[in-house]
């Protein structure tokens, strides 16, 4: 296995070591001479130059300080409102265009182009990695990736999603119970994005490592201490090329310590979920049919180094996006009285609603098409992966009538295409009733014309949560039943009402952050109420 770790996009990646010995003064200077060099020769190449875009924030660094903030992907959308389905930007040497328009993003993500991922996904790689060795999320080896992917899929069959129901279930709940528990004794405010958390943290443990987290008993859990606030800054640093060298130059700084120490904490759990891998008998495991999660690891054909990092990011993407698309759908039936109205409606006709109800079964999940509506809507709403993807284009392309120059960074924010009002009536609102409808998407007009998105005629997408192409979400059936399974059995059990902390719907929407995750800064803050 080529264990591939130098970016493959223009970048700052192979001057790491050297700017670590001049320290900052130093590297800003090298940063300038080196952009000016590489602005003087490329600057007009192409046609990057004559696309739309925002004012720069700074003549040097370009739209870094209005990119390096958590709230990125507001700037990312407003400015798509404004300049339109394609768009440029620049961060600090590099160039960036970043695409909205349904035909131009399938092009860059489709399995026929084969664009690699951006260099910007290289800082995640310390995280997962003692040795800095890349997993599936970002290995530039398409060998590699195709191995892990082949051999993992199986643990996402529809089979195994069902085998998931039960201990998903029984999860659930036990941590109602212990919600139930809370409001009984005057405890009625809940964070639900940590609680959606403890809840597919449980689910994955058991079924993919072998390890019982017990988060859902409310106990106290390390993850919950080291993994959001390490997201929070590798978004940070992905946006900005200058924040781990700043680390690394002056590792005495508290950030930085604060830093290394979460990293070494995930390591030692890496480990530990690593030994609980290679413990499975596979011969056991091949005669009973088992193709859980944690044995599709355990036949990989990596030694641990290789091995450690898809350990990581399967556990990372296993339990944090699904939580957050639990609790933002979650506030938004809160937001909605009307909306909960009809979910109870709905629960209450299959004999789901209330403490009268019947357990809820995998074939429920099927048959609460409002329900499954409204997580559609609120998934595009609060696409937790809102940031989307970053290629690069490894060879001079058109793209939408524009030629743009090998390196050009390629940026698909997911949330300007699913909430951009190019691509949606009523983009930026909420309402689960448009996917009651044939066609719920407008004709979107953008780069590349006119196209009846939505219309079978046509192959591009608007809706895109999971992204698409080879690279898509390999456990989105999962998360989906998670998803719908968590809600049913939320609002089964309790009336939600929105906490007066969270403030106006405004007020949510400028305390949205991204921590690789799109998250209310203050957390979802829910009122539960036990039906009776």
């Amino acid at each position: 296995m080529n264990a591939t770790t130098a970016s493959q996009t223009p970048g700052l990646a192979l001057w790491t070591p050297f700017l670590a010995g001049v320290g900052v003064p130093g590297t800003l200077a090298i940063v300038m001479a080196l952009s000016a060099v590489w602005l003087l020769r490329n600057w007009s190449t192409d046609d990057w130059a004559t696309l739309p875009g925002p004012p720069q924030g700074s003549w040097l660094t370009g739209h870094l300080p209005q990119l390096n903030t958590p709230q990125v992907h507001r700037f990312c959308q407003d400015c798509a409102q404004k300049y339109g389905s394609m768009f440029k930007l620049r961060l600090v040497h590099m160039r960036m265009v970043v695409v909205s328009d349904p035909l131009l993003v399938q092009t860059i993500v489709s399995r026929s182009s084969a664009l690699p991922k951006a260099g910007q996904y290289n800082e995640i790689d310390e995280l997962f990695s003692p040795k800095g060795i890349r997993s599936i999320f970002n290995t530039h080896d398409m060998e590699d990736w195709k191995v892990v992917r082949k051999v993992t899929a199986p643990a996402f069959s529809p089979a195994n999603v069902r085998k998931a129901f039960p201990v998903l279930l029984r999860v659930t709940n036990e941590l109602c119970d212990v919600l139930a528990g809370k409001v009984a004794a005057g405890q009625d405010v809940v964070e639900m994005s940590e609680a959606a958390m403890r809840v597919t943290l449980d689910v994955l443990g058991p079924t993919a490592y072998g390890y019982d987290f017990k988060a859902r008993t409310y106990a106290y859990c390390e993850m919950f201490e080291i993994i959001p606030p390490l997201l929070g800054e590798f978004t940070l640093r992905s946006t900005n090329p200058l924040r781990p060298l700043v680390h690394r130059c002056l590792p005495f700084l508290p950030a930085a310590r604060k830093y290394r120490q979460r990293v070494q904490a995930c390591h030692r759990w890496w480990e530990v979920l690593a030994k609980s891998v290679r413990a499975v008998d596979l011969e056991k495991a091949a005669a009973e049919g088992d193709t859980s999660l944690r044995v599709c690891l355990a036949q990989l054909p990596f030694d641990d180094d290789h091995l450690i990092p898809n350990i990581a990011v399967y556990l990372i993407a296993g339990f944090e996006t699904t939580a957050h698309s639990i609790a933002w759908t979650l506030y938004e039936i809160a937001s909605h009285p009307a909306v909960q109205q009809r979910v109870e409606a709905e629960l209450a006709a299959a004999g789901l609603l209330g403490p009268a109800a019947r357990q809820l079964e995998f074939g429920d999940l099927a048959a609460l098409p409002f329900l499954n509506c409204v997580l559609k809507e609120s998934m595009r709403l609060h696409p937790v992966a809102s940031t989307g993807t970053i290629r690069v284009a490894d060879k001079e392309m058109n793209l939408g009538g524009y030629r743009l120059a090998c390196g050009t960074l390629l940026w698909v924010p997911f949330i300007t295409m699913l909430t951009s009002n190019h691509n949606w009536e009523r983009g930026e609102d909420f309402w689960p009733e448009r996917w009651e409808m044939d066609v719920p998407q407008v004709a979107a007009a953008g780069a590349s014309g006119p196209t009846a998105v939505g219309n079978a005629a046509s192959p591009a997408k608007t809706y895109l949560p999971f992204s698409d192409g080879p690279r898509n979400c390999i456990g989105q059936n999962l998360a989906l039943m998670e998803a719908r399974a968590v809600l049913a059995s939320m609002v089964s059990r309790f009336r939600l009402e929105v906490a007066p902390e969270m403030g106006s719907r405004e007020d949510v929407r400028a305390d949205e952050v991204m921590k690789l995750t799109l998250q209310c800064g203050k957390g979802i803050m829910l009122k539960l109420k036990l039906r009776q």
